[in-house]
């Protein structure tokens, strides 16, 4: 299967989920990433918002936590303004400050549509997470997705950035 194909077989599957799953799926993958990061290290963090209308995992939660027990971390966000993606910081109780430029990150968290064995990712196709991980080649990269989302192989392109580890409901993949 092709990109277009495997994006459209991904997105049917994962729009059967209810709004239920959608949330219980979501609670145990934010748990697994809660203690799996080295939060200590950690001084800047990039994480989307999740698009509901997509069933993305939910990262609200995780934002909380961060607010919560890692204070000391800084948050960024994207966002959609006027039909174009755009970096924010984010503050406690979902702020949002523009923030033209990003500084270097430690830590960015992506959503996914599915991932193969080796954490290629694939997405929505808009090519916003392949500029942006390039920009930032010394950050961990962490992807959230269903375990539906998992596919033996995906086809790749050159500007394709493997992750370091995607997270599930059901497992932890590590690079190798």
């Amino acid at each position: 299967m092709d990109k277009h194909d495997l994006r459209a077989s991904l997105k049917e599957s994962r729009q059967k989920l209810s709004t239920n799953d959608v949330e219980q799926k979501s609670q145990k993958i934010v748990e697994q990433l809660k203690h799996l990061a080295n939060w200590p290290d950690i001084k800047t963090l990039h994480c989307y918002l999740p698009l509901k209308d997509q069933k993305e995992v939910n990262t609200t939660e995780f934002f909380e936590f961060i607010w919560a027990e890692q204070a000391n971390i800084t948050c960024y966000t994207n966002r959609l303004v006027d039909g174009k993606w755009q970096d924010a910081k984010l503050q406690p109780g979902f702020l949002f400050n523009p923030a033209p430029e990003l500084p270097k990150l430690d830590l960015i968290i992506v959503p996914l549509l599915g991932f193969d064995e080796h954490l290629h990712r694939l997405g929505y196709g808009n090519g916003y997470y392949d500029k942006f991980l390039a920009t930032q080649p010394s950050a961990q990269k962490i992807g959230l997705c269903f375990e539906l989302g998992k596919v033996e192989r995906l086809p790749i392109e050159p500007h394709d950035i493997a992750l370091d580890m995607v997270i599930t409901e059901e497992n932890v993949y590590l690079s190798t």
